[in-house]
C-alpha cells in the first residue's frame, strides 16, 4: 500500500516508529544518534557547535533557523562549520566575518521576530526589510532589553511595542493611533486592506512575547529556558 509522506506522517505514531527504526539501523552501523524531543533545530546547532571545538563540522540541512543559530553562536574558538544545502555549501566563518558586528548581534532576534516556525510573519514586511528597520532602531535601551536573556516580560513588551512603532514609521505615536491613521487613509482612498494595518497593542504583545521566547531558547540553546505559558502560549 502506497501513501503520501504528508498522510503517513500526519499520524504521530507512524513518525515515532520511523524515527525508532532509523535510529536502530544507524546505531547498528556505528553512527551516533540523537533524537530531539522538541526543537530539533536547536539540538542540531548545539551538537554541531560543540563538535566544532575539536574538529571541522559539516551540517546538512535546509532550515534557515539552523543557519541563523550557527551564525549567532560561532566564535573564533570554533573550527570550520560548513552548512550544506541542496543549493550548495556555505562556510559559517566566512558569513560571520562578512556582515558588521551589529547585524550579527541582532540577526537571531530579527529572524524570530520576522517569522519562523513558531512565530507568525508580519504582513508586508519581509525579513530583509525588518532587519533594516532593526539596524536603524536607535532606542538602545529597548534594543538591549530585546536582546537580553534576563529581563521581565513587561520590559520585553515595552521594548517590542517601541520596535513595532519604529517599523510602522512613527515611534512617537501609539500603535492604536498608527492603526487609526492608517485605516483613515485607506478609507479616504477607498482601498481598505485590513492586513496592511498596524497590529493592535494586544496582538502585537502576543507576537512580541512569542518571538522573544523563541529567541531566548535559541540564544541559550535550551528549549525549556522559559515557561511558554508566560510568553503568549496556552496549554
Amino acid at each position: 500500500m502506497h501513501s503520501s509522506d504528508e498522510k503517513l506522517f500526519s499520524n504521530s505514531k507512524n513518525k515515532h516508529e520511523l524515527i525508532k527504526l532509523l535510529s536502530n539501523v544507524f546505531t547498528e552501523h556505528g553512527i551516533e544518534v540523537h533524537v530531539a524531543t522538541d526543537d530539533a533545530d536547536t539540538m542540531v546547532a548545539s551538537k554541531a557547535l560543540n563538535l566544532s571545538f575539536y574538529e571541522d563540522v559539516e551540517v546538512k540541512a535546509e532550515d534557515n533557523d539552523i543557519l541563523c543559530l550557527l551564525i549567532h553562536h560561532f566564535t573564533e574558538n570554533h573550527n570550520e562549520i560548513v552548512m550544506t544545502t541542496r543549493n550548495g555549501s556555505h562556510s559559517i566563518s566566512k558569513i560571520v566575518n562578512a556582515p558588521d558586528a551589529n547585524i550579527k548581534r541582532i540577526l537571531l532576534f530579527v529572524h524570530s521576530f520576522s517569522g519562523c516556525d513558531t512565530v507568525s510573519s508580519i504582513h508586508g514586511f519581509g525579513k530583509v526589510k525588518i532587519l533594516k528597520k532593526a539596524v536603524s532602531f536607535h532606542e538602545e535601551g529597548h534594543l538591549a532589553s530585546l536582546l537580553s536573556v534576563r529581563v521581565s516580560t513587561n520590559e520585553v513588551i515595552e521594548a517590542g511595542l517601541s520596535l513595532f512603532q519604529h517599523i510602522y514609521g512613527d515611534k512617537t505615536k501609539a500603535l492604536e493611533t498608527l492603526r487609526f491613521l492608517s485605516y483613515s487613509r485607506m478609507i479616504a482612498k477607498k482601498k481598505l486592506n485590513p492586513s496592511r494595518l498596524p497590529p493592535s497593542t494586544s496582538s502585537a504583545t502576543e507576537h512580541i512575547l512569542r518571538s522573544y521566547l523563541q529567541y531566548h531558547n535559541w540564544v541559550t540553546l535550551d528549549t525549556a529556558s522559559l515557561n511558554p505559558l508566560h510568553y503568549g502560549w496556552e496549554m
